[in-house]
């Protein structure tokens, strides 16, 4: 369980590079604590749900019907468009990119919790790296 953790720690650092390098010269402000507590918690619950159905659920069936490929592939694409509706197509490559790393990360370890782990650190720390 430890080595999920970390490859998931790993996985966050990497999803949350881009936003931070664009806060790296301080010309992008961040939002407040106020208000932090409660948008946390619904974050980390819709990230553990998404990934326990994504990973979870919809890549084991396809795996063990279909193998990995297949499994990466649709959970790949599920996971952008099910992004669709809150973040419109015009980032729907990055969705893309963000759920084949995560898919990759479930590949890798064999388990959700690498993905969740990722997922949920990249959400909260998305606070303060919008």
């Amino acid at each position: 369980m430890p080595r999920q953790i970390g490859v998931g720690l790993v996985g966050a650092a990497v999803l949350c590079l881009p936003a931070a390098l664009r806060h790296a010269d301080g010309a992008v402000a961040t939002l407040p604590l106020h208000g932090y507590l409660p948008w946390a918690l619904g974050v980390t619950l819709v990230a553990i749900t998404e990934e326990a159905l994504l990973r979870g659920t919809l890549y084991t069936a396809l795996y063990e019907r279909f193998g990995t490929p297949s499994a990466l592939v649709v959970t790949t694409l599920a996971f952008a468009l099910l992004h669709v509706p809150l973040y419109g197509w015009s980032v729907f490559l990055l969705d893309v990119a963000v759920g084949f790393a995560l898919g990759t990360l479930r590949a890798i370890t064999g388990t959700v919790l690498a993905p969740s782990v990722a997922h949920t650190v990249a959400d909260l720390a998305g606070w303060w790296l919008r």
